[in-house]
């Protein structure tokens, strides 16, 4: 199993007397790490610790570490999340927008967006009810979310760092408290600040070692020197139901693998078609191995 580094991090608080830029502290360390899907091709995950920070529309950025020439397709994020003091609060409800981000070439998050998705969460798993040193009340969540309605992300060549991006999306006047974790050496931290209409660095002191805690979940693929530019490769039909059939113009293809949402590779073919029939219907991901040992990925819907 790879691993690829994602460093999380950043806010906007405002959570009745206005915006703050510095974590809260629970009164007690309470242990409830996101679970890392031993099933996945690729994923990161930071356990959570005692420190909270949050607000009603929240945004968070920090640095994403590609491994050069790795195309990364995001499936879905495990993050504990709470909401201050409404107990009644439906977390499914929440919307939450993932986004990967542009560097702006300066160890800044651009706003220019790559890839990004708003979902609710699939899963919310009440966890319990903490008191943080400030004497605010959290109930806290585990929370899963679908990613793989995002597009898959490719450095440039000599690239290897863009941002990524966490905001709750509906403005519904509830603030959402985030746990992070403070031993992520080299994690950059920013949060949106209204006030300057840009990103600006959280946790001033110490910005260097702060993560949000989560685990992202995903495929990384490592494409050849010679890498298959994705207008060469054809994927078809889309949606499918029965066969897939595959062409690449530059070289013949040697192998396709299809692989679901959860990292696990469900049909393969050495020739340029697979038959998907028995797979049931969902969105997959399409792995072209070409003669010369070039990979690409596509996304697709099975019917």
């Amino acid at each position: 199993m790879k691993k690829l580094s994602f460093l999380l991090a950043g806010l906007a608080f405002t959570v009745g007397f206005g915006q703050v830029n510095y974590l809260q502290t629970a009164n007690t360390v309470i242990s409830y790490p996101a679970p890392v899907s031993s099933d996945a091709i690729c994923n990161f995950g930071y356990p959570s610790d005692a420190y909270y920070a949050g607000g009603e529309l929240v945004s968070f950025a920090s640095v994403i570490e590609f491994t050069e020439g790795e195309t990364f397709q995001p499936s879905e994020m495990n993050i504990a999340l709470g909401i201050y003091d409404d107990l009644s609060y439906d977390m499914t409800s929440a919307e939450i927008e993932i986004t990967i981000l542009n560097d702006d070439s300066s160890m800044f998050p651009s706003t220019e967006a790559i890839s990004s998705v708003t979902v609710s969460p699939s899963e919310a798993t009440f966890l319990e009810t903490i008191s943080l040193t400030s004497g605010a009340v959290i109930h806290m969540y585990q929370v899963k979310l679908d990613l793989s309605g995002m597009d898959a992300v490719t450095p440039e060549p000599g690239e290897t760092m863009k941002w990524i991006k966490i905001h709750k999306a509906n403005d519904d006047g509830v603030a959402m408290a985030v746990n992070f974790t403070l031993s992520a050496i080299g994690g950059l931290t920013y949060y949106w600040d209204d006030l300057i209409e840009d990103w600006n660095v959280f946790n001033a002191s110490e910005p260097d070692n702060i993560s949000f805690t989560y685990d992202l979940i995903g495929d990384c693929s490592v494409m050849g020197i010679s890498e298959i530019d994705s207008s060469s490769v054809a994927v078809y039909p889309n949606p499918v139901k029965d066969i897939l059939n595959v062409s690449a113009k530059n070289a013949d293809v040697k192998e396709v693998q299809i692989v679901n949402m959860n990292g696990q590779v469900v049909a393969s073919s050495k020739a340029a078609s697979v038959n998907v029939s028995t797979l049931p219907s969902g969105v997959y991901i399409v792995k072209v191995v070409d003669a010369k040992g070039n990979v690409t990925t596509s996304k697709i819907v099975k019917k």
